[in-house]
């Protein structure tokens, strides 16, 4: 027989106290950014306030599961420890909205609506409340599928384990056959749960989902890589709709594209690399109407976020800003003259 267990539980009270940003924590994060470290403050804000609680409930999870595998539960165990993940999860995604929020709506999104010319405050709380709204959608959606897929994984696992005891039970089987057929049966669960076994030793607790040509697609990942990644991409999003606001809203017709995050990846995205190396007058640029994209030659910015490798996507280091007037009158007077005006 596989011995039962009790879980040891991590108190849920005080796991992420230390993780909730703080006035002050923000005041030394606004301190870099008024010095003109913008990168740093993000680099900052994302490792300190995102990823560490992000990795915190990550290697919890791997630990449950793991615990988890080694033997049969009584209900009451099982009950409590199911709980203690729903509670986890909530405290995350309340500590990841807390201090994301706080970073969206300090100098940084100042600095950004300042560079681009934007001063309405309707306006600006528009583009906040936009991003903030995807960014929590986002974020409780794909935590609900997690906390789902580690839920049942607790369940799958435990049905195995008292499965395989009554079997065991009734098998007769005493002393070192009893010991094998044990490895035997844990070693067929390694085969039988790949993604369960990837989350215990690899950490991949994360679930997203989406639809590809009609068929839901599911993909793990690490929780801290996923946080950076649609964290990244969200706080870009302030910059680049502040922006094409800024610019539709002035008449301009282009916007400038450009490296906005100079860190390191693998490789960038050949949507971005071809939209670079596309130059008008000199600038790497997107136009903001179909009619100004086929005169140009260029692409339109939906065009960019739609065309398969999805230019602003997650990950992507890239943004738009408006363009110099200068640049802007030279550009009206090739779209006029294409036009015949």
């Amino acid at each position: 027989m596989i011995p039962y267990i009790e879980p040891e539980l991590t108190s849920v009270t005080n796991f992420y106290l230390e993780d909730y940003m703080t006035d002050e924590d923000l005041e030394q994060l606004v301190s870099l950014i008024e010095e003109g470290f913008d990168q740093e403050a993000f680099d900052l804000f994302i490792n300190e306030y995102m990823i560490s609680p992000s990795i915190k409930f990550q290697d919890l999870m791997s630990d449950y599961l793991g615990m988890v595998e080694t033997g049969p539960m009584r209900e009451k165990d099982k009950d409590a420890l199911s709980r203690n993940i729903t509670l986890m999860n909530l405290g995350l995604s309340a500590v990841l909205l807390n201090n994301f929020s706080k970073y969206l709506n300090s100098s940084y999104s100042k600095n950004i609506f300042e560079g681009s010319g934007i001063t309405d405050a309707m306006t600006k709380k528009a583009i906040l409340v936009e991003v903030e709204t995807v960014y929590e959608q986002l974020l409780s959606g794909s935590l609900s599928r997690t906390q789902s897929f580690i839920l049942s994984s607790l369940r799958t696992m435990q049905r195995e384990l008292i499965a395989e005891n009554l079997l065991l039970k009734n098998s007769k089987l005493t002393g070192e056959a009893i010991e094998n057929e044990i490895i035997r049966f844990k070693n067929s669960l390694r085969i039988k749960y790949p993604e369960i076994y990837k989350a215990i030793n690899k950490g991949n607790v994360l679930v997203t989902s989406r639809f590809i040509d009609g068929a839901e697609s599911i993909r793990h990942y690490k929780l801290d890589y996923y946080i950076d990644l649609v964290t990244r991409t969200a706080i870009l999003d302030v910059d680049r709709n502040s922006n094409m606001i800024s610019a539709l809203a002035s008449g301009e017709r282009v916007v400038n594209f450009y490296l906005s995050d100079p860190r390191q990846v693998k490789k960038d995205r050949e949507i971005c690399q071809e939209i670079l190396a596309t130059l008008t007058l000199g600038e790497s640029i997107l136009a903001l109407d179909a009619e100004a994209a086929s005169i140009l030659g260029i692409m339109t910015v939906d065009e960019a976020k739609s065309t398969p490798d999805y230019s602003f996507g997650p990950y992507c280091r890239h943004s738009v800003k408006r363009c110099s007037a200068e640049y802007i009158k030279q550009i009206n007077d090739l779209l006029g003259a294409k036009n015949g005006n």
